[in-house]
């Protein structure tokens, strides 16, 4: 009886605490938890859970709904909940808002005209896998004049339709799918008028978003991407220059599928504001389009990125990015300087950080991991986020095994003496054991060597797709993990995808019952209360605290 009494006592006092914080503390409070789970909630597209904190008590309500700071970032996806929306532009009082656009199902007929009245306060739009490419309700949104917009963003998704779920006729008559073999659509078209953003800095504009000269000069912009954008009519390399050169801050311009025709004899000069320069695309289209500029300033960070090929057809036979590079070396100055490339070349870059996200078929050998330590050997990052699924090209094993080989420079040493984080993919779960075993000999090595790594990530991959995961099918992959590496390491953390959207091997799952995984996903949606509920019955639940 004693127990229980003290028990009660440290309850009440503890609730006692919780209603004396000020008000202040608690936004604090309540904007952490807004905050921490957002990359997750972009993955799974599920309704942000803190919304839940309006039915804790009426204090709490009364809180979250005069705090403007805590509605001014405004989430939609799926479905919309229109209420939430009208609560969230309501609550945020006169705050410049960010509007989040993911996904999207329905047209913008029904948020339009709950969102156009606060075109003046809109901060940042992005709009990402939008699906009804005819929607004039977007369009008219986005017509509206909004003076404190700051960056946009849009973009649809590859299955884009005309708003009755059928597919649009081909841009192209002749030609029903692009070189990636996706369907080529009708654009998105949309030509704001000079003066609507007055105040932009960051403009991305996505695939199936036409653009032409039509589209306005917008003085304020500093970064301009085109990503993937449909470009109208007969759109040259020296108009597009001289475009660009009407804006006088651009410091970032990055282009991707973005075709331009070629001038002969071009010698076109990029604005003497810009600071970095990224394009991706197939490597001959890269060098064409370097080879008609002028050579470019020794301090512009240019970033040439190969696009891949998925086409079995491919009239572009070079593969590799050194195809990128232009002809005439001096428009790089850099390279002009450079015959052959080797190890040596790069032993005095200060080098941090060393990243791969995919090598497609190409083999990431032990030998090649080594070299390429020994050409940067200072870096305090080395990440592998995505690799091969072939046994003997996995990037993440042969980086461990690399990283137990001795320094030639320095007796009794090992490579990379200053390397505390890494990060690896292990792809899939028939080889977490083999992948566990050389994580553990290259900590251990390293640790009594008086090198040790702080920190782990490991991204739990999957690679056939034939089956949905189950709820414990990543958990027992962490376990292993955990079990043999743990012990050795200040910070182990993992990654993955949500159980319920990811398909694994057969093989994988043999301790599992086949259905289990989409049992989770409905009770997950199950146990989703609509969020409008939850604000309708704060007052009522909130009253009887």
């Amino acid at each position: 009886m004693a127990d229980a009494d003290i028990s009660d006592g440290l309850y009440v006092a503890t609730r006692r605490a919780i209603h004396r914080l000020p008000a202040e503390i608690l936004v604090e409070i309540f904007r952490n938890v807004q905050t921490g789970p957002m990359s997750t909630w972009k993955q799974s597209r599920k309704p942000r859970p803190w919304y839940s904190l309006l039915r804790v008590c009426k204090q709490w309500s009364n809180v979250v709904r005069s705090s403007p700071a805590l509605w001014r970032v405004i989430f939609l996806t799926g479905r919309p909940d229109v209420l939430m929306l009208k609560y969230s532009l309501t609550y945020s009082g006169d705050m410049p808002v960010d509007l989040v656009v993911d996904s999207i199902h329905n047209s913008f007929a029904t948020l339009t005209p709950l969102i156009a009245p606060h075109a003046c306060r809109i901060r940042s739009l992005q709009f990402s896998e939008l699906n009804t490419i005819t929607d004039h309700a977007l369009a008219s949104l986005l017509y509206h004049r909004m003076p404190q917009l700051e960056e946009l963003s849009l973009a649809f998704c590859s299955e884009g339709h005309d708003g009755k779920d059928e597919e649009l006729e081909p841009l192209v008559p002749d030609q029903n799918e692009d070189e990636d073999g996706e369907p080529i659509r009708f654009p998105f078209f949309w030509f704001p008028k000079a003066d609507q953003f007055p105040r932009i800095v960051n403009l991305q504009l996505g695939r199936s978003v036409a653009f032409s000269l039509r589209f306005p000069v917008l003085p304020s912009l500093r970064h301009l991407e085109l990503r993937g954008c449909i470009v109208l009519g007969d759109l040259t390399i020296v108009d597009f220059v001289q475009y660009l050169a009407q804006h006088p801050v651009l410091e970032r311009l990055s282009l991707s599928r973005f075709n331009v025709t070629l001038a002969d004899g071009a010698s076109l000069r990029l604005p003497g504001t810009l600071r970095r320069l990224e394009l991706e695309d197939y490597p001959l289209r890269i060098a064409g389009f370097l080879s008609k500029l002028a050579p470019l300033p020794a301090d512009l960070d240019v970033r040439l990125y190969r696009r891949l090929r998925y086409v079995d057809s491919d009239p572009e036979t070079p593969s590799t990015a050194v195809h990128s590079l232009p002809e005439d070396r001096s428009i790089l100055p850099i390279l002009t300087l450079v015959e052959t490339i080797t190890r040596d070349a790069f032993g005095g870059a200060p080098v941090t950080e060393l990243r791969v996200e995919g090598h497609e078929d190409h083999k990431f050998t032990e030998e090649q991991w080594r070299q390429a330590l020994l050409a940067f050997p200072r870096p305090r990052k080395i990440a592998v986020t995505d690799t091969s699924a072939e046994e003997d090209s996995d990037a993440s094993i042969a980086l461990v095994k690399a990283l137990r080989a001795p320094d030639p420079m320095v007796d009794g040493m090992l490579l990379c003496s200053h390397l505390k984080e890494l990060e690896l993919a292990a792809m899939e779960r028939a080889r977490d054991a083999e992948l566990a075993k050389e994580i553990a000999a290259c900590l251990t090595l390293r640790k009594t060597l008086g090198v040790p790594l702080e920190s782990l990530l490991v991204y739990l991959k999957t690679t056939w797709h034939t089956k949905k995961a189950t709820p414990d099918h990543f958990q027992k992959r962490e376990e292993l993990y955990t079990s043999v590496i743990r012990p050795l390491i200040d910070e182990l953390r993992f990654e993955h995808e949500p159980c319920g959207e990811v398909m694994v091997a057969e093989e994988t799952c043999e301790d599992s019952e086949p259905a289990s995984g989409s049992e989770s996903t409905d009770h997950a949606s199950d146990s989703d209360v609509s969020k409008s509920e939850e604000v309708e019955g704060t007052n009522s639940d909130a009253e009887s605290d």
